[in-house]
């Protein structure tokens, strides 16, 4: 934030003059590191995580904050209708084709998933003809949607166990 006041981005308050940086994996060290090579003076950081580099040259600790993301359990619903070549195992086929092509693609923090982006996953799929992919938030009852937006202190993430399939009858 350059300027002179402060200002807010999906809840998080970024002090004027501040800096935000949200970063999934990496060591802490590293990425003080990184802070401490590429950050102005006297700009504050804003986040939920004490970072530490210890400059050996200056005999300085230097501390920063940075944001470790939330992750957010994504539910997925595809929606098929079976043909000649649906197997018995669909389900699992389906979540492995989601599995799959998430790891080609990996999600990234503030990320919108929506079901568009993952249908991409069945292009050369001809076990079934996949009628509609939804995107809900994980938990008891799921409430599917066309996409699911994340916040900038947000990384979605997807397992097979949160996959579903529906059979059109």
């Amino acid at each position: 934030n350059p300027s002179n006041e402060s200002i807010v981005i999906d809840g998080i308050t970024l002090p004027e003059h501040s800096v935000y940086v949200c970063v999934a994996g990496g060591s802490n060290e590293d990425i003080a590191k990184t802070m401490y090579n590429q950050k102005t003076i006297g700009a504050d950081t804003v986040g939920n995580t004490e970072v530490v580099w210890y400059d050996e040259t200056t005999g300085l600790t230097n501390k920063y904050n940075i944001q470790r993301p939330t992750e957010v359990a994504l539910s997925i619903q595809v929606t098929y209708a079976s043909n000649y070549f649906t197997p018995t195992n669909i389900v699992q086929q389906i979540q492995n084709a989601i599995v799959s092509y998430v790891s080609a693609n990996p999600l990234s923090i503030g990320q919108m998933v929506s079901g568009n982006w993952l249908a991409q996953a069945f292009n050369e799929f001809d076990s079934a003809a996949i009628v509609s992919v939804k995107v809900g938030i994980a938990g008891d009852s799921p409430v599917y949607e066309d996409y699911q937006a994340m916040t900038i202190s947000q990384i979605p993430v997807i397992e097979a166990n949160n996959i579903v399939g529906v059979e059109l009858s």
